[in-house]
């Protein structure tokens, strides 16, 4: 059976072997297929997830980012550009900005 969350799938496998066979696909395919499909969306949207300017979708987006950073080891939009934009202006949103200052730190 496939797995349905390939990156939670990979960074919870406490097993190496098996999780060294599920980087490869996930590096290599996974990862800069979502890359390049939520790059575009945003190119297509002036710069946002949705209606062509700030939502929750682009909130959320950035909140599970933080997320899927940390189980891929990886800043997984240092290569888009649009996607990189929207990242900080969402974190540049003074509540926001405020709010992760002063948040516990922890890693997943």
């Amino acid at each position: 059976m496939e797995d349905i969350w390939p990156m939670e799938s990979y960074h919870y496998d406490n097993h190496e072997e098996s999780k060294k066979l599920k980087w490869e696909p996930l590096s290599k395919e996974t990862i800069p297929y979502y890359q390049a499909k939520f790059e575009e969306l945003a190119k297509n949207n002036g710069g946002y997830l949705a209606n062509g300017k700030l939502s929750w979708a682009d909130i959320y987006f950035v909140a599970c980012l933080d997320y899927m950073n940390v189980m891929a080891k990886q800043d997984l939009v240092e290569n888009t550009p649009t996607l990189k934009k929207l990242r900080d202006e969402v974190l540049a949103i003074p509540t926001i900005k405020k709010w992760v200052e002063k948040r516990p730190q922890s890693e997943v």
